[in-house]
């Protein structure tokens, strides 16, 4: 017969759930700068001619404060979780001040705020170089805007900087969703406080678990485990439960989990048995008992010891108990669970 130990290799066998890992692709775009008038028909050492550029300062060019609409070129139904920034530009145009710090966002989402230690001929201002930033969302860029418009936005924080043009490259997946394989254990009493291990795949940071109409967050373990803690209800009912991720996606399917009355123990028979005796069986005599095997067990515990036996329902009022060994004579308590986890009231009983 297995019994309250079987929780252990519940969630051995639960925990070699796959693991799918999402495909990463890449889309590409950008946007230019205009209106600055080359000065530089040659360009030497690493810097790059380009036609055209506008500066943060002395209205060289329409800067329009670093400004620039680009269209999301990832495909529909994609999560971009990884942000690259090539500026190609003339940087620290102002030999006076500190070297320049420039601060890079897409719908004011930061991607980067870096120093940028390079001086270059900003005279020219078409003799470009080139400062790349990157950034990563594991649960996608927050204010994207798919499939629609953006705006990227390079900021001068200290200095003066001129732009021609900034190749955008967005890292996507293509979002999986919560999958739900399992759930240990599915029941507990109507008081809550039951610690649920779930088991699936595709899971976040942000995924919450659903105890019928009650949310409640879940602690991720990785992406496919996680633990949250069984609400309260007012009686013994069966509820959906189900998962939900931080965009308020929910899991593709949906599982019970069982809220019953708390077990009260109120006698056992006999009262004693010898420290050598295990396996006698004893009645125990209570309410609100119901059939969840393997998961009943009976619990013979002291301050410092504590043992554990598989129990067989009988009854909603009984329970058999086979007794176990223990070191010495000794009065100890006598506990039931019915979710191998959460313990009734105790009685006493007595080895000899």
């Amino acid at each position: 017969m297995v019994g309250c130990r079987l929780g252990a290799a519940l969630l051995l066998v639960c925990a070699a759930v796959a693991v799918a890992r999402a495909e990463m692709g890449y889309s590409h775009t950008a946007v230019y700068w205009h209106g600055g008038s080359p000065t530089c028909a040659l360009c030497f050492g690493e810097g790059k001619r380009v036609e055209d550029f506008a500066c943060s300062y002395n209205n060289r060019g329409d800067w329009n404060d670093g400004q620039q609409k680009f269209k999301d070129p990832t495909p529909a139904d994609t999560l971009v979780t990884e942000v690259e920034v090539s500026m190609f530009g003339t940087f620290n145009c102002d030999p006076f001040s500190e070297n320049g710090r420039v601060l890079v966002e897409i719908n004011n989402v930061q991607i980067s705020e870096t120093s940028v230690s390079e001086a270059t001929n900003c005279m020219c201002g078409n003799c470009v170089i080139n400062v790349t930033v990157k950034a990563s969302y594991q649960n996608g860029l927050p204010n994207y805007n798919h499939q629609e418009q953006n705006v990227l936005s390079v900021v001068t924080i200290s200095n003066a900087m001129c732009l021609s043009y900034v190749n955008i490259t967005l890292g996507y997946t293509v979002p999986k969703s919560l999958v739900l394989t399992s759930v240990f254990p599915a029941l507990g009493p109507s008081n809550g406080s039951t610690e649920v291990v779930v088991f699936g795949d595709h899971f976040t940071d942000g995924t919450s678990c659903s105890f019928g109409k009650q949310e409640v967050k879940a602690t991720r373990i990785s992406e496919t485990e996680l633990t949250c803690w069984s609400p309260s209800t007012t009686h013994s009912e069966t509820v959906d439960f189900y998962l939900t991720d931080g965009s308020g996606a929910k899991s593709d399917n949906t599982l019970t989990f069982v809220y019953y009355e708390e077990a009260t123990v109120s006698s056992v028979s006999p009262t004693n048995t010898t420290v050598n005796n295990a396996g006698d069986l004893l009645l125990v005599n209570g309410h609100n008992f119901i059939d969840s095997e393997p998961l009943v067990c009976c619990k013979f515990f002291t301050s410092t010891t504590s043992k554990v036996s598989n129990a067989i329902y009988k009854a909603d009022t009984m329970l058999a108990c086979p007794s176990v060994a223990w070191a010495q004579a000794e009065t100890v308590q006598l506990a039931v669970s019915l979710n191998a986890q959460q313990y009734s009231n105790a009685i006493p009983f007595n080895f000899a």
